[in-house]
């Protein structure tokens, strides 16, 4: 049978057919999709000039050179209605929700010192949000080239910045939390009531009054825009006690390193069955990340990506802060991997999970099911899993609830069993026995 040449060139090995991503839908120059677990970007015909200018320019050189934009080339793949294609780095995704105070201020910092940079060259930024930034190597880049543009009089930078952006800041300074992530959650500008944007709202006018009375300043909008004054007067919101906020502090300090010392242990598994391959390493309720910079430590470039979650925010505000000093490429995002408020394990999945000393507080003391706890860490796990069964249950060194009669090694043996090829079982603590696990082939797909 002889096929129409339109339906030979889909059969092309150049030839993609892409899903585009859910975020890429108001880009006037061109929509992004990922294709075997790379990124590209599909230029519209009408703006290939342009984007072929911004890439050529001295200006683009110098920002990737930079490190604020990934690196970026023209890509051979094909798509249909499409003759320009781009290839960008691929930066692990996450979104403004998941981050922590210092991880939202140094965005906003990043945001209006990058639109400075733009100006020098006659250049600007369309929109002001952060669905437009990254992190790479605990440092922020912006993802959207459509969204820088020639200087002209129309841009929405500013109002994005300000009320999207730098409000949440100031509500979170001002200790209001469910504000400030509500306002976060939204895409475009939040309407709180009909017809009412955030500029709009008393609630929000008054906190932000507010701000400017207990720093004993004169209300002047224009301050938010200068870097130096963000810097100065954006302060994290009041730490309130949490029961796990200082679980790792003692590791950074060099103290009670006993309790630490299962991570050898645990460093020595991952490199028998990861092998020589370089693995990305996911870390869930990690608290403030030790165990991934001692991965990092003692395995210097072994790992693509290494990251922490946790949904304890002094945990992972320490843990942003700590590591940054150091010089670690370990990353930390704030959230609850057994209640994700969007489908994380899309963007957070990683060669290897671990699940540390966590399973029994789930089970035993927040009553999820155990196969509802295996499945949310399945859903995050490419090859391995690494989970700890803690048999004394909540033990605190000294004590411990009783254990309900189903609460044995053998019932947890059973169920892990149902979720993954079993490759090892060893006791390293009094109340601590780590299994390690391999993601079923069909679990993968």
């Amino acid at each position: 049978m002889l096929f129409p040449k339109k339906i030979k060139s889909i059969f092309k090995s150049k030839y993609v057919i892409p899903s585009f991503h859910q975020l890429s839908v108001c880009d006037q120059k061109g929509r992004v999709f990922l294709y075997k677990g790379k990124v590209y970007r599909a230029i519209f015909p009408s703006f290939e000039k342009e984007i072929l200018d911004l890439l050529n320019s001295k200006m683009f050189q110098e920002l990737v050179a930079l490190g604020w934009f990934p690196k970026t080339r023209i890509s051979s793949k094909k798509v249909e209605g499409f003759n320009l294609v781009l290839s960008h780095e691929k930066l692990l995704s996450s979104e403004q929700t998941e981050w922590c105070f210092s991880s939202l201020k140094e965005s906003v910092l990043f945001l209006l010192k990058l639109e400075q940079f733009l100006n020098r060259y006659d250049y600007q930024l369309w929109d002001g949000h952060l669905y437009n930034v990254l992190f790479k190597n605990n440092k922020p880049l912006f993802i959207d080239l459509g969204s820088i543009q020639k200087k002209t009089k129309s841009s929405v930078f500013y109002n994005e910045i300000l009320y999207l952006s730098i409000y949440p800041l100031v509500l979170l300074s001002q200790n209001e939390r469910f504000l400030a992530r509500s306002i976060l959650t939204y895409h475009n500008f939040m309407r709180t009531i009909p017809a009412q944007q955030i500029e709009q709202s008393e609630a929000v006018q008054k906190i932000i009054e507010a701000f400017f009375k207990k720093n004993k300043l004169p209300y002047d909008l224009n301050c938010f825009y200068d870097t130096l004054f963000l810097e100065k007067y954006l302060t994290p919101p009041e730490k309130e006690e949490t029961l796990w906020g200082e679980y790792q502090t003692d590791f950074y300090e060099n103290q009670n390193l006993g309790r630490f010392k299962r991570y050898a242990l645990i460093d020595r598994y991952i490199q028998k069955y990861t092998k020589k391959r370089r693995a990305s390493v996911l870390d869930l309720a990690g608290n403030q990340g030790a165990l991934l910079f001692y991965l990092e430590e003692k395995n210097k470039e072994k790992y693509t990506f290494l990251t922490n979650v946790d949904y304890d925010e002094n945990a992972i505000e320490a843990s942003k802060r700590i590591l940054i000093e150091k010089g670690s490429k370990v990353s930390s995002y704030l959230f609850n991997f057994m209640l994700p408020k969007r489908a994380l394990y899309k963007d957070f999945k990683h060669d290897v999970v671990l699940a540390l000393a966590i399973t029994h507080h789930l089970v035993l003391s927040q009553k999820f099911h155990i196969d509802a706890v295996f499945e949310q860490i399945k859903r995050y796990a490419n090859k391995l899993v690494f989970i700890e069964f803690m048999p004394l249950g909540l033990w605190d060194g000294k004590t411990a609830p009783a254990l309900p009669d189903w609460y044995t090694y053998d019932w947890f043996k059973i169920h892990f069993k149902k979720h993954f090829k079993l490759l090892k079982i060893k006791e390293v603590e009094k109340n601590r026995i780590l299994f390690v696990g391999k993601v079923k082939k069909e679990e993968t797909k």
